[in-house]
């Protein structure tokens, strides 16, 4: 039987991350027999090859190929096609690994919809957005119809290719060393020629392990070399989408390469580099490049700040651009979480996003009922007045909300109902700020899939104008749900953002119930209910713990406990057989290798009646002047008094 699918990988010297790649290859969910893995070594002049063949005697469905230094992965990959079975190829380096039920998932999705190509969903270890601009659509069919190229980035090779398809028309890596941003080339034409494109948004398929071992950083402006594989790479879009069907691809594309190759990379280095004949050059090359490929009016389709990059760049105003590119850093993205709410399943709370410059809320010049991004004067006597007008940008300040998993790193967005306002700064000046209210739906926020257990970090992601700010909105206090398959807590984390904690791995929702106050729990021995008000349930839930007693002497006492939910509430039940003395508290959720400190105090007196007591710090005993540590110990002190009498009552 031919395997549905040939992983690729090009290897050069890989190390001990290979192993990395083999294991994820080892868990797939698609059964091994179905797929086949082709190794492609590029000569390695150490042990690579050697270590190859080791692993591929213990796999039947693993083949390696040696071959001469190429001196960059597009060969490899290459021979790999030509050496494929598979009906598809997935392309994989030699460091990164895919999630377990990846490949099933991506040609499970290309059979559903015949796909040439399926662009999956890739995360990657060091940036929860990556990827996120084009999976923020969901899943699509087919991507051509709509014409927007931008939804096959980031066009790195790590898709689902279909192998006929690839030698039907020729569609290879180019070759030779040194072949800078050589996936482009074969997304560009994969976009020509392909009658279906794909995008997999709901299962994660590709996980990037970030590195320092990118070869596209060796590159430069400041290098010739730079200018000429930029030089290669909008020639080649400009000629492979070169009809009529394909111009507003081709144009998004170059405009693509405008921003982020040429404005963005050549302003960095810009501000790195002092004038001198270097520079001189990278901007001839560039604006070669712009007079080439990018006409002037072109420049009114990028955002504001991007906009002011293209002018300058195009007067070779060296000082102004490091100028502009000291005030588009000076600017940033301050955002909020109010009013954090269960709602059933769904955790609700008001969001709002603030566009910020130095500090302070970024301001627009009003006039004539139009609003203007304010410039230093230099700058103004250069850029068009026209280019700065932002007045049709404002509604484009797009923020994106997401839950970002600290223990796998994939990412997914929820939904946000957002309006973006003028919002007046008091001098005259104009601001902006988006707002309105998010949902994260416990049952379908995985794509349309109940969110898996774990701890998940809120992130925004905002752009405008050309620039992208990516910030942890701001929260305060907490909130749990018991939502029938367990526990949820929204809690703000220690530098002041939101998260959510669906597993009990950093908080219990023991710490969300009225064990703020002082609370006798009966004799010795005797089983305890406690209602939890704060707790909202969901649907019925049960919850199995182990509380940890840990006495003065450190020695420790575990005991079961139980949260339910039902019609009735939420309540904890227990029972405690502990000697007289104090005890600090830890719950152990069930199934979790460590436990979560309880911020409360267990006191057993020598009667055998036991009450849980929230203690007082020596930390905040200390932050308080004498006077009002002592007002507080006598408030303390009296309301346990009071409850104790009210408990002597009812036993009477």
């Amino acid at each position: 039987m031919e395997p549905l699918v040939s992983v690729i990988i090009a290897a050069y010297k890989p190390g001990d991350a290979f192993q990395r790649v083999m294991d994820s290859l080892d868990a797939q969910t698609l059964p091994q027999e179905r797929f086949e893995t082709i190794v492609v070594d590029d000569g390695s002049p150490d042990d690579t090859y050697e270590r190859m063949q080791a692993l591929a005697a213990t796999r039947p469905n693993m083949r390696v190929k040696r071959i001469e230094n190429s001196g960059w992965g597009s060969r490899p990959r290459n021979v790999g096609t030509d050496l494929a079975r598979g009906e598809y190829v997935m392309f994989m380096d030699h460091d990164d690994s895919l999630f377990p039920d990846g490949l099933r998932a991506a040609v499970e999705f290309a059979k559903a919809n015949r796909s040439d190509v399926v662009s999956p969903k890739e995360s990657r270890t060091n940036d929860p957005w990556w990827a996120m601009q084009a999976l923020r659509n969901g899943d699509v069919g087919n991507i051509l119809p709509g014409g927007d190229i931008d939804l096959l980035r980031p066009m790195v090779p790590h898709k689902l290719y279909r192998r006929e398809f690839l030698n039907e028309h020729g569609i290879r890596f180019p070759e030779g060393r040194r072949i800078l941003w050589e996936d482009n080339y074969q997304n560009i034409a994969v976009f020509r020629h392909a009658k279906v494109v794909s995008l997999l948004a709901s299962a994660p398929v590709y996980l990037w392990i970030a590195s320092d071992t990118n070869n596209s950083r060796t590159y430069g402006p400041m290098s010739p070399e730079f200018w000429d594989r930029l030089d290669d790479l909008v020639a080649y879009i400009d000629a492979t989408l070169d009809t009529e069907e394909f111009a507003a691809a081709r144009k998004s594309a170059l405009l693509h390469e405008h921003r982020w190759r040429l404005l963005h990379r050549l302003t960095k280095s810009t501000v790195a580099n002092q004038d001198g004949p270097k520079l001189e050059q990278a901007y001839d090359r560039a604006n070669r490049i712009q007079e080439r490929y990018l006409p002037v009016e072109w420049d009114a389709d990028l955002g504001v700040f991007d906009r002011i990059r293209a002018t300058l760049i195009r007067a070779r105003r060296t000082d102004l651009v490091r100028q502009q590119d000291a005030v588009a850093t000076a600017i940033s993205v301050r955002s909020e979480a109010r009013d954090v709410r269960w709602d059933g399943a769904v955790l609700r709370f008001h969001v709002e996003a603030r566009l910020m410059e130095a500090g302070k809320p970024i301001a627009f010049r009003e006039e004539g009922g139009r609003l203007f991004r304010v410039m230093s004067p230099e700058a103004a006597e250069v850029v068009p007045q026209a280019l700065l007008d932002v007045t049709d940008d404002i509604d484009r300040f797009d923020v994106a909300f997401a839950l970002r998993g600290r223990h796998d790193p994939i990412t997914w967005t929820f939904p946000a109902d957002l309006t973006v306002r003028r919002e007046p700064n008091g001098d005259g000046t104009v601001g902006m700020v988006v707002e309105g209210e998010a949902s994260i739906d416990l049952a379908t926020a995985q794509a349309g899939n109940p969110l898996q257990p774990g701890v998940w970090d809120v992130t925004a992601q905002s752009r405008w104008g050309g620039l992208s700010r990516r910030s942890a909105p701001r929260s305060s206090g907490s909130t749990g749900a018991l939502t029938g398959s367990g526990a949820a807590i929204a809690y703000t984390t220690q530098k002041g953002a939101l998260a959510l904690d669906t597993a009990q791995r950093l908080r219990s929702i023991l710490n969300e119930g009225p064990l703020l106050v002082d609370a006798a729990l009966g004799g010795k021995g005797q089983a305890f209910s406690l209602a939890l008000p704060k707790l909202t349930v969901v649907a019925p839930t049960t919850v199995r713990f182990e509380l940890l007693a840990v006495a003065a002497d450190g020695t420790e006492f575990r005991f079961p406990a139980t949260v339910v939910g039902d019609d009735r509430g939420a309540r904890l039940e227990s029972a405690i057989r502990l000697e007289p003395g104090t005890y600090t508290l830890r719950a152990l959720a069930e199934g979790q290798p460590t436990s979560v400190a309880l911020p409360r105090r267990l006191t057993v007196r020598r009667d055998g009646r036991a009450q849980l007591h929230r203690p007082v710090t020596t930390a905040v005993k200390a932050s308080l002047p004498a006077r009002v540590a002592k007002r507080a110990r006598r408030t303390a002190l009296d309301a346990a008094k009071r409850l104790r009498a009210r408990w002597r009552s009812r036993k009477q």
